[in-house]
């Protein structure tokens, strides 16, 4: 029913974002930073969350994949923290304010589509499509809760993204935030995060490349994403060159049965990444996601 109502009110949609992009052109906007990696069409978002690596059982991860991809092999990733028997997943938790990037004469203008939203991602690096063996390791979103229904049911029809509407909360604790994601369908808990910057430095210090670079270069892998029997390539940028970074040290559950049907709960506390090659940290940035090819099997 969800998806007929999508597909049924979609026109109408589409011609309400018209307006609300031909009314914001006569508000000022302050200037893009870096503007040249947002000159393209395709979709775009201004995110304020937070990023935490974890390090999940390798065959956990496994199973957070559809049939079609499959992690890359050990001796094709790095050495993790814990060996060969677990495999990277990024929680990225925020508050996103999506839009649709259209050329306007010689500019590229965004049309916002929707009211900021919360949105969460379970990113999977290290992934490999099994048709395509010449293919280099990938980015996948393995599951994205959402919560409302407009980006929720046009980001499954239009793109193919993997997403659940939820109940969700978020509070700011600035610039760390306290994060709750619930079960649609008894309301238990299947996330609670918490981020805090350590209070001893007002002014938290800028994480050190050698760290950073560890995360930057798993959420820079090409990324997948799967629709119907077509396998798309995305460059999703995170634009890291523009974003506001700021250290914080990240704890909270995932809660039994949030990652997959039976699945134990786990407890995480990820330090600072100024503290370690895989801590977490808050981003304020303005994503980039086009389409780079299309693959058929």
């Amino acid at each position: 029913m969800r998806r007929v109502i999508a597909i049924l009110f979609f026109v109408p949609f589409l011609g309400i974002a018209f307006v609300r992009f031909i009314l914001s052109r006569f508000r000022k906007t302050p200037p893009e930073s870096h503007p040249e990696s947002l000159a393209y069409d395709g979709m775009s978002a201004e995110l304020s969350g937070s990023v935490t690596p974890l390090f999940l059982d390798r065959q956990l991860v496994q199973s957070l994949l559809p049939d079609a991809l499959a992690l890359v092999d050990n001796d094709e990733q790095p050495v993790w923290p814990g060996g060969d028997t677990v495999h990277p997943v990024l929680l990225v938790t925020g508050r996103v304010k999506t839009g649709k990037r259209l050329r306007i004469g010689s500019q590229y203008l965004t049309a916002h589509l929707f009211n900021p939203f919360l949105e969460a991602y379970v990113a999977v690096p290290f992934v490999r499509a099994r048709a395509f063996d010449d293919l280099s390791p990938c980015l996948y979103f393995a599951k994205i809760y959402c919560q409302t229904f407009w980006p929720t049911e046009l980001g499954v029809l239009c793109v193919g993204w993997p997403k659940t509407q939820c109940p969700m909360e978020m509070s700011d604790t600035t610039p760390g935030h306290s994060y709750s994601v619930k079960n649609p369908e008894d309301g238990n808990p299947w996330l609670t995060l918490q981020t805090v910057v350590d209070e001893k430095d007002s002014r938290p210090p800028e994480p050190s490349p050698a760290n950073f670079q560890s995360v930057i270069d798993m959420l820079s892998q090409p990324m997948i994403v799967l629709k119907g029997t077509k396998l798309q390539i995305n460059s999703f940028d995170f634009r890291f060159n523009a974003a506001e970074i700021t250290p914080v040290s990240s704890s909270g559950v995932l809660h039994a049965g949030a990652l997959i049907a039976g699945s134990e709960a786990i407890d995480f506390q990820v330090p600072a990444i100024t503290d370690s090659p895989f801590g977490a940290f808050h981003i304020l940035t303005t994503y980039m996601n086009r389409v780079v090819k299309t693959l058929k099997p």
